[in-house]
């Protein structure tokens, strides 16, 4: 019979001076942070009376963070997932809250397979300055109860209650918008069109929003972009925009919200394809009509945009990125070739049909992790890099702009 206790005093003495854990998980040996252990969100997990484990949670907006540890000698016993759903169980009842996220060392892959045998995916990865030294590790979530449409129709009257009668419209484009969206993998992208200028104020406030409603989402999260009317039809390349948002900013956001937004404005080579996504397979959330507001983007800077993303896939982000790599190529070459503008999805099924045969098998893997949320990893990467420079030269060959 398990019981669940707040961690006492002694207990988390016990743990810090008698649960030692073998050779490269000594990592996780809580010696040195005995006061860690005797904060309030720590827990004990007991099993007929014996301590089996602990846990600790803490609630940030609507994401609740998990940390926990199985008694040393228990580890590789086959206790983990049954100790793993206990826990969660736990906390989702106390926190009324089934969002939960969780780091966990890149090197534990048994703790890993567990994780993900509970419902959790694998978000993304950081690296991290901690016991001593420079950790990498991986980020995984589980959320039972998103609601996607609820919490973007939130976000859209929250916009419009700030820009007011500055706010030309809400669109959106890419994977959500073509019906492809995956919750494990994909972000929610959006550009905001305003008339004129908005003050240092108000972008404080947009930003605080699209950290609320990035807070809500899996995947990649939020992505969006605020520009002025007058650039939407404009044949301008790069295109200029007020504000960026997107989760891989969000900490540098936090740190200093005054810099962020001085400096988060200026130009951006991407969004010459993603007013081209707008217009061809976007959406309107709010606002005058996609044909009123924007201009087809000329090929050449349509394409100058597009391989800007993928000029600099060097050896080590092709490896560690592969799935995005495969079908972004994928979907570039479909453009260049007969002008379709798809998303990740699609440009993968265009291209098992239209590359070399030899290169099917990499892209079909690729279909099918990126459907699962999941990256690939091949034992030998010659021939990830060979699919690149592959793909690199059919591109090139179908259009007049350079890589470089």
């Amino acid at each position: 019979m398990y019981k669940i206790e707040k961690m006492t005093q002694d207990i988390a003495l016990h743990i810090a001076d008698d649960w030692k854990y073998p050779d490269e998980f000594s990592f996780y040996d809580m010696t040195e942070a005995l006061e860690d252990l005797r904060g309030d969100s720590y827990y004990s997990v007991f099993e007929d009376g014996i301590l089996i484990g602990y846990f600790c949670f803490y609630e940030e907006d609507e994401i609740v963070e998990i940390g926990l540890r199985l008694r040393p000698d228990l580890i590789g016993q086959g206790k983990g997932i049954e100790f793993f759903n206990l826990i969660t169980e736990f906390i989702v009842n106390e926190t009324n809250n089934k969002r939960l996220r969780l780091s966990v060392a890149k090197f534990d892959k048994g703790a890993i397979k567990v994780y993900k045998k509970a419902g959790f995916y694998e978000m993304s990865s950081k690296k991290v300055n901690t016991n001593g030294g420079i950790h990498e590790f991986v980020i995984m979530e589980k959320s039972e109860t998103i609601d996607l449409e609820n919490h973007l129709d939130k976000f859209v009257q929250a916009t419009v209650d700030i820009l007011k009668d500055n706010l030309v419209g809400i669109y959106l484009h890419g994977s959500y918008a073509m019906g492809c969206y995956n919750f494990k993998t994909s972000d929610i992208d959006l550009i905001i069109v305003i008339n004129h200028d908005i003050s240092d104020d108000i972008k404080i406030l947009c930003m605080n929003e699209s950290i609320k409603f990035n807070n809500k989402l899996g995947g990649k999260g939020f992505e969006m972009s605020i520009v002025k009317k007058e650039f939407c039809n404009k044949d301008i390349y790069p295109i200029p925009y007020e504000l960026h948002f997107s989760s891989f900013h969000l900490e540098e956001y936090r740190e200093n919200p005054i810099k962020y937004i001085s400096e988060m404005q200026g130009f951006d080579e991407d969004l010459s394809a993603h007013f081209k996504m707008v217009l061809h397979r976007g959406k309107k959330l709010y606002g005058k009509e996609i044909k009123d507001v924007f201009s087809d983007v000329p090929d050449e800077y349509y394409l100058k945009s597009v391989l800007y993303d993928i000029r600099d896939y060097n050896n080590e982000f092709v490896t560690n990125n592969l799935v995005y790599v495969i079908l972004n190529l994928c979907r570039t070459l479909a453009y260049v070739k007969e002008r379709l503008i798809l998303s990740k999805q699609e440009g993968g099924e265009w291209a098992m049909e239209n590359t070399d045969i030899v290169y099917r098998e990499i892209i079909n893997k690729a279909l099918s992790a990126y459907k699962l949320g999941e990256n690939i990893y091949l034992n030998d990467d010659k021939l990830a890099y060979e699919f690149v420079n592959y793909m690199r030269i059919e591109i090139s060959s179908n259009t007049t702009i350079e890589f470089e």
